[in-house]
């Protein structure tokens, strides 16, 4: 089945569809702690983005210009993953210079702290 060949019930369910999977990527983001802030507000944008764009798809196709709201459709499956690709890269590089900088987020303190007794008791 080609693109144009959808039908408006399809074309809905596939904004819903991915509506839904940017709702729940909101919701995990809710959750993360305040370490993770940079991350949490990157991660909004996209999500936020990703409803607002794929709600306008839906809008085009309930007002019966679905030309456009195939072309906004297209248009965001693209944007989404060239971001997703972004944000994968952002959040790598990020974590690597607040492992640099912090290293106790990486090493937490009851390691040191383990690992220094058992050094003072094996002298």
């Amino acid at each position: 089945m080609t693109i144009a060949g959808l039908e408006n019930k399809d074309i809905l369910q596939i904004n819903a569809t991915i509506i839904a999977g940017a709702l729940i990527f909101l919701t995990f983001l809710s959750v993360s702690t305040a370490s993770e802030a940079e991350n949490r507000v990157a991660g909004i944008i996209v999500g936020s983005g990703t409803v607002l764009i794929f709600s306008t798809s839906s809008i085009q196709v309930i007002s019966g210009k679905k030309d456009s709201a195939i072309t906004i459709m297209r248009a965001d499956f693209i944007l989404l993953i060239a971001v997703d690709i972004i944000f994968v890269i952002f959040t790598l590089i990020l974590t690597s210079h607040i492992s640099k900088l912090i290293p106790d987020i990486y090493h937490p303190a009851g390691s040191r702290v383990a690992s220094s007794h058992a050094v003072a008791n094996s002298s």
